[in-house]
C-alpha cells in the first residue's frame, strides 16, 4: 500500500519541480531580422539588392526588381540566438530620370541568450 503512495508523492514532486525549471534549454532561440524598403514615389523605381550574409560561411544574395508607387519590399532571415553573425544590405535605387542612390545597412549580431528581433525601414521618397 506505500508503494502507490510514495510512487504518487514522487510524480507530484517532479512536476512541481519540472514547472521551476527554465525551458531556455530546450527551446531554440532565433535572431530575427527583417528589413522592408517602401516606394514613395509618384514613380516606380528599379532596384538592385546585394544580400550579404556572414555566418558559418559567406552567403551572397542579389536581386533586382521593380517597386511600383506604394508598394514595399520586405527581405527576411534568421540565425540562432546562439550565434554572432554580419548581414550586410545594400540597395541601388534608379529612378526614372536615370538618378542612382544607394543605401546600406550593415547589422552586427553578437551572441546573446535573449530573443531579438531587429526591423528597418527605408522610405524612398520624391
Amino acid at each position: 500500500m506505500k508503494q502507490p503512495k510514495i510512487l504518487l508523492s514522487l510524480v507530484v514532486l517532479m512536476q512541481m519541480l519540472q514547472s521551476c525549471e527554465s525551458d531556455y534549454g530546450f527551446r531554440q532561440l532565433f535572431v530575427q531580422m527583417r528589413t522592408t524598403l517602401v516606394n514613395q514615389k509618384s514613380d516606380s523605381i528599379k532596384v538592385k539588392f546585394d544580400y550579404e550574409r556572414q555566418y558559418n560561411g559567406n552567403t551572397v544574395f542579389h536581386h533586382n526588381f521593380t517597386l511600383l508607387p506604394g508598394e514595399e519590399y520586405i527581405n527576411e532571415d534568421q540565425i540562432p540566438g546562439n550565434q554572432s553573425a554580419l548581414f550586410i544590405s545594400t540597395f541601388y535605387i534608379t529612378d526614372v530620370h536615370g538618378k542612382i542612390d544607394t543605401v546600406r545597412r550593415k547589422f552586427s549580431v553578437e551572441y546573446s541568450p535573449y530573443h531579438r528581433n531587429i526591423s528597418d525601414i527605408i522610405y524612398i521618397k520624391d
